[in-house]
């Protein structure tokens, strides 16, 4: 694993979650690609996902945008659901910025928060009916996310995701679950893109964008998650920007 170094890094890739932007002032957009030039399959079909990858420059580093990613729960497998680190790789980036729209889980935590995602809990692949030595590969101990994230002060520490299979949104019953296992954050994605990055040697942050707070009497929304992600636009921007400089 190779640590982030900012000032010695010129490129950048990030794979935004759900309602996730990037749009910096300065930043010039060099090429734009359909995801369907781009994988002959699989096809995302969730909202809020432009499935474009976009080549941005921004004082004279490199900024590889993917928007939009490939769910398990939308019938693909691990190795599909993997293919945007790869093809990040085959591009010549090795540092990447995976991020999510997630749940927040306790009191500490308030939509619009960016946290570091330390720590993993897989309950993704426990219903997998794919190929059987999927589930062989544990989730690292530890991510990467505390060094890559170093001296980012709008970046909260600490976070631990349950990585859960969806589509549903946790019952509160699950979500007493996960906080007694330690979670304070909760989504469907990011955990393929972790064991893709560890297994190639990429240097990675886990990034949480919480977008909605999971409560007993919560009922979140997709197009409620669009909206707070959308929101967290800036502010998510200014950190990319930050990454590079």
């Amino acid at each position: 694993m190779n640590s982030f170094n900012p000032s010695q890094k010129q490129k950048l890739a990030v794979i935004l979650g759900s309602g996730l932007e990037f749009n910096h002032p300065k930043a010039y957009l060099k090429q734009e690609i359909s995801y369907e030039k781009i994988f002959a399959e699989p096809k995302s079909t969730l909202k809020g996902h432009k499935r474009k990858a976009q080549f941005w420059s921004l004082e004279r580093k490199d900024i590889l945008i993917m928007n939009g990613r490939f769910h398990l729960y939308e019938g693909y497998s691990l190795y599909e659901a993997q293919r945007l680190i790869r093809y990040i790789q085959a591009e010549g980036y090795y540092d990447v910025l995976i991020t999510a729209a997630s749940g927040g889980i306790g009191t500490k935590l308030k939509v619009g928060d960016l946290v570091s995602v330390e720590s993993i809990l897989d309950f993704q692949r426990m219903e997998s009916k794919a190929d059987p030595l999927e589930q062989l590969t544990d989730p690292p101990k530890a991510l990467e996310s505390a060094s890559f994230f170093a001296g980012e002060e709008r970046v909260l520490a600490g976070g631990c995701y349950a990585a859960v299979r969806g589509p549903n949104y946790e019952t509160p019953a699950e979500i007493k679950f996960f906080e007694t296992l330690g979670a304070n954050l909760v989504g469907m994605s990011m955990l393929p893109e972790v064991l893709a990055a560890e297994e190639l040697g990429l240097s990675y942050g886990a990034l949480s964008i919480v977008t909605n707070i999971c409560q007993a009497d919560s009922k979140p929304t997709h197009e409620e998650v669009i909206a707070n992600a959308r929101a967290a636009r800036d502010k998510l921007t200014k950190l990319i920007a930050s990454l590079l400089t």
